[in-house]
């Protein structure tokens, strides 16, 4: 077996582990138990846990993609705008990649509203709305450049982390001290870091996961004759 045999078994076996690992991931996160539309206390650590385990798996494929198709004919793009501000794509290829991405925007609303009919909680919501904000995501990418599709990521996140932390309940039962070099600094409930940490982790989370599907949607919408 000669090193490219090599080469390409290890990538096969990564690729398969990616494919486990969103897979995977996605069914841990939706396995959590539920009060209502969130998380009973205690499942949040396996919700944090299915969805890191996801965002590397999609993330993966992502790479794997790119990787894969990077030598292909008219190759892949990842800033439309860019490359035709630089000249590297003609105006007829930049414009047929936006009727494609069109398409991918219906077909992600169409996609988000089955998944929310045959499950509905407040994990398929929020997995919903980055599906649509991320295609969303492609067409501001392919028309502003990375910047716009920054701005809406953090913008979406930010409400989303800001709605989950204020209807999150908190225990405020329990009272904790905080000490700096055995000297005593504070004293309180640990209310305002718990809603400081589910504001920064649902920012985090859909904002990575809206610029993860806008830059796979772009790539895939990329693919074709170089015109």
């Amino acid at each position: 077996m000669n090193r490219r045999d090599n080469d390409n078994q290890v990538l096969t076996i990564l690729f398969i582990l990616c494919i486990v690992m969103l897979v995977g991931g996605i069914m841990l996160a939706s396995s959590i138990k539920t009060n209502g539309a969130y998380p009973v206390r205690g499942e949040e650590v396996k919700l944090a846990i299915g969805t890191a385990i996801a965002s590397f798996g999609g993330f993966g494929l992502i790479g794997f993609l790119i990787y894969g198709l990077r030598h292909r004919k008219g190759g892949v793009l990842t800033d439309p705008l860019d490359a035709l501000m630089q000249g590297k794509i003609s105006q007829e290829r930049y414009d047929a990649m936006h009727k494609k991405e069109i398409i991918a925007l219906i077909l992600s609303i169409l996609l988000a509203i089955a998944l929310l009919i045959s499950w509905k909680n407040s994990i398929s919501i929020v997995l919903a709305i980055c599906m649509v904000a991320g295609a969303a995501g492609a067409l501001i990418l392919h028309a502003q450049g990375k910047g716009g599709l920054r701005a809406l990521a953090i913008t979406l996140g930010a409400i989303t982390g800001l709605i989950m932390a204020a209807s999150t309940k908190m225990d405020t039962g329990k009272r904790y001290a905080y000490f700096v070099n055995g000297i005593k600094v504070g004293e309180g409930n640990g209310a305002a870091s718990n809603f400081l940490m589910t504001l920064l982790g649902g920012l985090l989370m859909v904002a990575v996961l809206i610029i993860g599907v806008a830059y796979l949607i772009t790539i895939v919408c990329s693919i074709g004759k170089e015109i």
